[in-house]
């Protein structure tokens, strides 16, 4: 139910018109007439609508099948015991229940690990496409620089307050220093931390910014405040943000006609669309990644957070994740006996089995934050949020075959169980398999969503042939 139902209701929320097989998350121009996202609707909509999704959503689904693998853990002996009816299973499975609890752990660090490297990976890339757009002389500094600047500015412009403009100069130094770096490092040839006037001259060529005489001595004279006749790498980020905002962010129109027969190879290269320098906070112009990522979205921050330095923001969400987190647990621990207790009695009152009881609620009950992030960020109808929708299930299948297994083989472990479910983890593993198999597909047609939903009824009617009709438990 974790990955099915949820699943379906984000496509279903955040699909949107399929052009020439690929989904249109831009509004379309007919006849003078701007068209919604989405204007398919009735039987045809099933092939003629979806979404698109990056790259994460097919490698957290490789490693979801990778952690399902761990069911077997235990569940191979516990199969060949009960085949061979031998006295004190439990006793026999135990060292195999601790085992697969330790490795289900290892499995939940490596998986964080992954997510955390990710993102800094993520952001990497986009520092280097500015970098690699720059070298190629695609575009220049202040057009590369251009949509981050205008982005961060918004941002804080919107959440008033009195730090906001030093918030904003942080912020932007510091994502100016990460491009800035490896330039002035190349350059300064001394290796004494400096560029002198020559170096610098240098690498605003270099950097595509062709100044005038009079532009280069201006900017000279008001960056080497202390008139050592050199500036440090602080002052050079310092000029350069000043440059790109106090100016014009594309070339002269003499220095574009110089580049413009080499300008469609190098942008095949880069596989952009030099379109317009300002739309997008990530180069600074417009197209998409190497996954078909669409448009940035602006970022939204929370009023108590706004007033704060990036640094001092960052240690509140934190802080407020650690404690929320805490009274999360103890909420679980003071409600999860009682429903265990409600789903049991409600079985035991209906005739029906506890484990359908349970397969149905306890889903809704412990993972119902997943459920509604998955769709809250699905109905941004764009290819980020879809790729975050699908990866927070992914990512909560993740948890409960690494985290939650594990606790639950060290206490049959402790307890001296059996492991006797061998029909629901038949059941676990070939849902998660199948959702994987599917998820490899960049595009998904609102009847993929449809046919991940009807994996949830089949994994029920899966269980109960094994249990009712096979005898297999």
């Amino acid at each position: 139910m974790l990955l099915t139902l949820p699943w379906f209701l984000a496509v279903f929320a955040g699909r949107v018109d399929l052009e020439d097989g690929s989904p249109r998350y831009k509004p379309a121009l007919y006849d003078g007439v701007v068209t919604e996202k989405l204007t398919q609707s009735g039987i045809a909509s099933f092939l003629t609508t979806g979404v698109g999704v990056g790259a994460a959503v097919r490698n957290n689904s490789k490693f979801m099948v990778f952690t399902a693998l761990i069911y077997f853990i235990i569940q191979v002996p516990a199969s060949l015991y009960q085949v061979s009816s031998e006295a004190g299973i439990a006793g026999k499975e135990g060292p195999y229940a601790l085992g697969g609890g330790f490795v289900a752990f290892i499995a939940l660090v490596y998986y964080l690990y992954l997510q955390v490297a990710g993102s800094q990976r993520d952001n990497q890339q986009v520092i280097d496409k500015r970098i690699a757009a720059i070298k190629s002389g695609v575009i220049t500094l202040r057009g590369a620089m251009a949509g981050a600047i205008q982005h961060v500015r918004a941002k804080h412009t919107e959440q008033a307050g009195p730090a906001q403009p030093f918030n904003a100069d942080t912020e932007l130094a510091a994502t100016m220093s990460k491009v800035l770096s490896p330039f002035f490092s190349y350059y300064d040839a001394n290796n004494n931390k400096t560029l002198d006037k020559m170096e610098l001259r240098i690498v605003l060529r270099d950097l595509q910014e062709n100044l005038s005489s009079e532009e280069f001595e201006d900017l000279w004279s008001r960056s080497d405040t202390d008139g050592s006749n050199a500036i440090d790498f602080n002052e050079f980020v310092r000029m350069m943000l000043k440059l790109c905002e106090g100016q014009k962010a594309f070339r002269t129109s003499s220095a574009r006609k110089s580049t413009v027969t080499t300008m469609p190879a190098r942008m095949s290269m880069l596989g952009r669309d030099f379109i317009n320098a300002s739309s997008n906070p990530v180069l600074g112009f417009e197209g998409k990644d190497e996954d078909g990522d669409d448009e940035e979205e602006e970022e939204t921050v929370p009023e108590d957070l706004a007033d704060l330095s990036p640094e001092q923001q960052q240690l509140r969400v934190k802080f407020r994740a650690a404690w929320m987190m805490a009274f999360g647990v103890a909420l679980i621990m003071l409600f999860s006996d009682p429903a265990v207790n409600v789903m049991d009695e409600l079985g035991k009152r209906t005739g029906i089995s506890s484990f359908y009881i349970s397969f149905v609620l306890a889903p809704i009950a412990s993972n119902g934050s997943e459920l509604y992030g998955a769709l809250n960020y699905a109905q941004r109808q764009t290819q980020k949020s879809m790729t975050i929708s699908l990866s927070t299930l992914i990512g909560a299948a993740c948890m409960n075959n690494t985290y939650c297994l594990g606790i639950f083989l060290i206490m049959i472990y402790i307890s001296r169980l059996t492991w006797t479910f061998t029909a629901e983890t038949l059941s676990i593993v070939a849902v998660e398999l199948m959702v994987a198999i599917i998820s490899q597909r960049r595009v998904h047609r609102l009847i993929d969503g449809c046919m991940v939903l009807v994996l949830y009824p089949a994994s029920l009617a899966f269980v109960y042939i094994l249990e009712k009709c096979l005898h297999i438990d």
